[in-house]
């Protein structure tokens, strides 16, 4: 690449969905740690690439706003603030930010978590069957898709149909310009704006269903639920479950995917987890720090301050990159090696503070059970054809993932 940073563009999809990021944020950490992104397709914004830096920015609350919402360009609209501030968790500062996360986080509560493990427990062991039978499969369209599909119908209390068509709603939505998923380089508000209207009448039929038939499920839960005295609009209510859905279906399910590719690509770190399952957590850390599948969030400045000897300014768009934190050599050792007896192991995977990712603990529950069925019937899967990467800055992982069974 360009020895000159001018030439980067943080912006351009491409960069990622041809595995050439790695490299661009290696340079940048070097020589450029606090990127000023030149505005191109959004407005001008700073990329913070250090992993202690990105630490500072996820606890930094006073100069910080996280109220644009987590993505460049994203769903509500415009660089000053968004239509969902202080209404969506992922898009809401202190101290609104805890009364959301407190109705949030019941998802991650022992009956919900227990309701997703046997749900995606037995979509997976039928998926499993199909490719142990048929010698094959495709772990991005059938296997992985098993995580959010189950996690959807236990906190949603939809059935499997309705969860594969919001499944292919957040699916558009995050590949808004990947060419497999109907996307394109230019010329997508438009789209992008009728899948966020598709997402939330999907959430309002739900809603309006679960007004005159109530369940032991999410929505129904946040019809009736308090917190401090303060019950949700129908508003907070449709953003809410938005943003579980589309954190939620995207993150797990391409983690498992860049999973399998690892496991393929290091056969010696397979053999070891089959010989010792007892590192399955540690595993998954690893995968976690490599794949990074959420690659940066999005915050703002609220009034100056200095950032590693650089300036940020009100007004500003700040980008976190943990894609480039968790490859930071000053922290992490071999960083671009996967190594799964790496320890300690503090990826920024689920971001930290009070931001981290509410559903990381139903998210890790997910990735062990994947990773535990594939260790128990020890099926070596290998990939078989190219892999084709999604083109987001903001997902990372196989868009396009076949496998054959190693006998």
């Amino acid at each position: 690449m360009s020895n000159t940073a001018d030439l980067i563009d943080l912006t351009d999809t491409r960069i990622f969905e041809n595995r050439a990021h790695y490299e661009v944020f290696s340079y940048l950490r070097e020589n450029s740690p606090i990127f000023w992104n030149e505005p191109r397709r959004h407005q001008g914004f700073w990329a913070v690439t250090r992993y202690d830096d990105v630490y500072a920015c996820y606890v930094n609350h006073q100069g910080l706003t996280s109220t644009v919402g987590p993505i460049l360009g994203g769903s509500y609209g415009s660089a000053n603030t968004d239509t969902a501030a202080n209404k969506m968790l992922v898009a809401s500062d202190l101290p609104r930010h805890r009364v959301l996360r407190k109705l949030v986080r019941i998802t991650t509560s022992a009956p919900y978590v227990d309701r997703a493990r046997t749900e995606t427990r037995n979509l997976l062991a039928a998926a499993l069957d199909k490719v142990e039978r048929e010698g094959g499969g495709s772990v991005s369209e059938d296997l992985s898709l098993c995580l959010p599909m189950g996690a959807l119908m236990a906190i949603f209390g939809i059935s499997s149909s309705r969860a594969r068509e919001l499944i292919a709603m957040t699916r558009s939505m995050i590949g808004i310009e990947d060419p497999f998923y109907g996307g394109s380089l230019n010329g997508n508000e438009l789209r992008l704006s009728s899948i966020h209207a598709d997402m939330l009448g999907f959430f309002d039929d739900e809603l309006e269903y679960r007004r005159d038939n109530p369940s032991d499920d999410f929505i129904t839960y946040l019809l009736n639920a308090k917190v401090d005295g303060y019950t949700l609009t129908d508003e907070e209510i449709l953003f809410n479950c938005m943003n579980l859905a589309v954190g939620g279906n995207e993150t797990s399910s391409y983690t498992a995917s860049t999973g399998v590719f690892l496991f393929s690509e290091h056969k010696s770190a397979y053999n070891t987890l089959l010989e010792r399952p007892e590192l399955m957590d540690d595993a998954v850390n690893e995968i976690l720090r490599w794949a990074s599948t959420n690659c940066y969030v999005l915050r703002k400045c609220t009034r100056d301050f200095e950032l590693n000897g650089t300036t940020i300014k009100r007004g500003d768009l700040v980008t976190l990159w943990n894609v480039s934190a968790n490859r930071d050599q000053e922290v992490f050792r071999d960083p671009d090696a996967f190594d799964i007896l790496r320890t300690p192991n503090r990826h920024l995977a689920y971001g930290h503070g009070v931001h981290r990712c509410v559903g990381a603990p139903l998210a890790a529950m997910e990735l062990d059970l994947f990773f535990r069925q594939l260790v128990d019937r020890k099926l070596r899967l290998e990939v078989d054809g190219d892999v084709r990467w999604l083109r987001s800055n903001f997902i990372n992982g196989p868009a396009i993932l076949n496998v054959s069974v190693c006998r």
